[in-house]
């Protein structure tokens, strides 16, 4: 019997957000497992790559991998991988506002508006401007 799409995310980010993310905090050498995920077919390992690295982001750590992850993952058309992103890039602008707000602007017009929303809800009122503006 397949499980509740709700049920399904809920284990998915469970696995992601505690124990992948605690897994690279220990051992930031597993955080390179993370970029072929986003390639694969299944919707929540895809998710996991963003998901796994929101407290890396919270932190300021792994910029660069998880702005590699996110354009790697902009056109992704799965609702569910898009919040993830959105997610993930909303986490790493608290601790590296330019960095995620430089690469949000440079990437208005293909990233999708989901991603960009989400992404937006902590950023000051002129980095929100400036994302959500697509030229």
């Amino acid at each position: 019997m397949d499980r509740p799409l709700c049920q399904q995310l809920g284990h998915c980010d469970g696995v992601a957000h505690y124990l992948i993310s605690a897994s690279i905090e220990n051992e930031p050498e597993l955080a390179a497992f993370l970029p072929p995920w986003t390639a694969l077919a299944n919707r929540w390992k895809r998710r996991a790559a963003a998901v796994s690295l929101v407290h890396a982001g919270r932190r300021g750590v792994h910029t660069a991998l998880i702005l590699e992850i996110a354009e790697r993952m902009l056109p992704d058309e799965d609702d569910l991988v898009r919040k993830g992103v959105g997610w993930l890039l909303k986490e790493a602008y608290a601790a590296k506002p330019r960095e995620v707000a430089r690469f949000l602007k440079l990437r208005s017009r293909q990233t999708p508006r989901i991603v960009l929303r989400i992404a937006a809800e902590k950023m000051s009122p002129a980095d929100r401007t400036l994302c959500l503006h697509k030229r």
